[in-house]
């Protein structure tokens, strides 16, 4: 009888006879059977199935439920990450956005990383937003911030689609300081081209602005042509500091002049300066 079954189901007890709340009370059944069937089976299917019926009966405050299985699927299906195997419902609870999208660059290549950030990355953006969890752009900025360090050719994908596509993520004034801050975290002096295709997405709205960019990416070019390789963030930190580095920096490359019997053109200096 009902003795017999809530003893046999302690999971359940605390859904017996709440009258509290009843709508709170409902949605935590719906969430608790949820999660439970992820854990018995793995069917997340089926638990996606119960949430939208919740949903679709006014069930309140279950879009975030709808969300990580959402993303669950995502990996399992789409992205056939990895990592998916080790992830369920319970455990997709527990990572936040950011962390959601690097499990979603897990294996990333440039032919593909413009479709994973509109179909997978934009909706975790735009979810964290509505949830308040943070801002759209903030977070954006966070990961392609960290994307730049070892990564620019993926920044540059999305810059040139903004640009070329006029892919409106981006206004005119948030393009242009999120493509600043990501050409100067690049660490990889290899990356330099990349750098200069992603200045040329740059809205040039006000060109003074980006005059010190500009200065930075040709003399770290013009450096890399005698075999001194130097990201943009380091040229940046010599022209900021005081003028004993500078003066190092000119020396480095004389002697590496030197040493090679090169004969710059007589404005290499003052290209650098």
């Amino acid at each position: 009888g009902e003795f017999e079954f809530y003893e046999t189901h302690p999971g359940l007890t605390r859904f017996k006879n709440s009258t509290s709340n009843n709508a709170e009370s409902l949605r935590e059944w719906f969430v608790f059977r949820a999660l439970q069937i992820d854990n018995i089976s793995g069917q997340y299917q089926n638990a996606a199935w119960l949430i939208e019926y919740g949903i679709a009966n006014n069930v309140p405050n279950l879009l975030q439920t709808q969300h990580d299985i959402w993303f669950l699927q995502t990996m399992v299906e789409d992205i056939a990450s990895s990592n998916s195997g080790l992830i369920g419902i319970c455990e997709v609870e527990k990572l936040n956005s950011l962390q959601r999208i690097k499990y979603i660059l897990e294996g990333v290549v440039v032919a593909n990383f413009f479709d994973r950030f509109r179909n997978y990355i934009l909706p975790i953006l735009d979810y964290s937003e509505a949830c308040k969890e943070g801002n759209k752009l903030d977070l954006m900025r966070e990961f392609m911030l960290e994307t730049a360090r070892d990564n620019l050719p993926l920044c540059q994908v999305l810059f040139q689609r903004c640009f070329v596509d006029k892919f409106y993520i981006l206004d005119d004034v948030s393009m242009t300081t999120l493509a600043k801050e990501c050409i100067y975290s690049s660490q990889t002096p290899a990356q330099l081209p990349n750098a200069f295709s992603i200045f040329e997405c740059i809205p040039k709205s006000d060109p003074e602005q980006l005059n010190q960019l500009e200065t930075v990416l040709k003399s770290a070019s013009i450096l890399q042509n005698y075999s001194i390789f130097l990201c943009p963030n380091e040229i940046l930190d010599h022209q900021k500091g005081e003028e004993q580095e500078v003066r190092l920096l000119i020396l480095r490359l004389a002697h590496k002049l030197a040493n090679q019997r090169i004969f710059p053109p007589q404005n290499l200096w003052e290209q650098l300066l």
